[in-house]
């Protein structure tokens, strides 16, 4: 959010840390104080940051290949030079009720689907999408659960896989063009046995490498 940008510190930090053809978004960007808009819209104009060292010598670094994507409500609390910045402007409508009552269903289905009840254990992500998936059209409308399939991807972050070559992966990254081939870092060895130093893999670049299954957190080799 925004409003916790008020220092040149937090939004350079914010800047530094994303890697090449990552997305910042800010929400509530018109919450940036008019200090920090001079200097974010300074830095997407130049491609680099200032930055001071403690002997307040001054020295430029450059930023990765990064978008910079702000949400706002009241688009005229930005000052004119940043918005001018956006060379992209999406005008969104409000949801009207009988839509976020759709939406509310949706979500609720699926929250009720990957969590467990008395009864039965939780589907995976990917289990319970397409139980929500065979739903399209009889209880929910199809752009609906193609925004939700979007958002929660087949293996959301964070969540835990087994690959065709035994090991246990935590996926730490999304690819929205193929969705069943995820960024993941492995964690444990083809015997389960922890990994002294996990390596970051995607699999959209190692196709002999595929997800045999989702795992729950309660199947993982944790002691």
């Amino acid at each position: 959010v925004a409003q916790v940008l008020n220092t040149p510190g937090t939004l350079n930090g914010l800047l530094i840390q994303a890697s090449d053809k990552d997305i910042v978004f800010l929400d509530e960007i018109h919450e940036l104080l008019p200090s920090m808009q001079v200097l974010l819209y300074r830095t997407m104009e130049g491609g680099q940051i200032s930055l001071q060292t403690r002997d307040e010598k001054t020295f430029t670094m450059r930023l990765k290949n990064l978008t910079v994507i702000g949400a706002t409500t009241d688009e005229y609390r930005l000052l004119g030079p940043l918005r001018d910045r956006f060379k992209v402007v999406l005008p969104f409508a409000a949801y009207d009720d009988d839509s976020l009552a759709k939406i509310i269903g949706l979500s609720d289905v699926f929250e009720a689907l990957s969590h467990p009840r008395s009864y039965r254990s939780p589907y995976t992500a990917l289990e319970a999408l397409e139980q929500v998936s065979d739903m399209r059209g009889e209880y929910f409308e199809s752009g609906m659960v193609a925004a939700l399939v979007n958002e929660i991807s087949a293996f959301p972050m964070d969540s835990y896989v087994q690959l065709s070559t035994g090991e246990i992966g935590q996926v730490v990254g999304t690819n929205p063009d193929n969705i069943l081939r995820p960024e993941v870092v492995i964690r444990w060895d083809d015997s389960w046995n922890p990994v002294a130093t996990p390596r970051r893999i995607d699999l959209v670049d190692t196709p002999d490498v595929t997800i045999a299954r989702a795992l729950l957190e309660a199947e993982l080799p944790i002691t």
